[in-house]
């Protein structure tokens, strides 16, 4: 997880902090290459990027949030229960979950009899599978 400050100012060795305009970076454009970075990463799904309300309705989600499976017949079940009643299903997403190898199984998931919506993660570091609530 990374967290940063909006920039107001950058420093400079030697120098005093000098204001962040858009004349500098049409300046110095390689400032804003880690960015063009984040925005790509973001647009293609592989990060999210965050404001702080978004981050706080995700912990929310998280710590609010219980998985129950059932495997039965190659098939996998998910559903998901809440403490809230949950309406809008766009709460759940970003919630990642570790499943078994879904090359060899279906895979469904539910929230109140209602299929969610979700992509299937590579392998991580750890050779653990995992969806991801869209």
């Amino acid at each position: 997880m990374i967290f940063y400050q909006h920039f107001g100012s950058f420093y400079v060795a030697n120098a005093k902090n000098i204001p962040t305009t858009l004349e500098l970076l049409k300046k110095f454009p390689f400032y804003l290459t880690g960015f063009k970075f984040l925005k790509e990463e973001q647009e293609k799904g592989n990060l999210l990027v965050l404001k702080t309300s978004k981050l706080l309705r995700y912990c929310k989600m998280y710590m609010s949030t219980k998985a129950e499976s059932l495997l039965e017949d190659n098939q996998l079940t998910l559903t998901l229960h809440n403490y809230e009643n949950i309406e809008d299903l766009s709460f759940f997403d970003g919630l990642t979950i570790y499943v078994e190898n879904y090359k060899n199984i279906a895979l469904q998931c539910f929230y109140k009899d209602k299929p969610l919506k979700f992509v299937y993660n590579g392998l991580d570091a750890r050779g653990k599978y995992s969806i991801t609530l869209r």
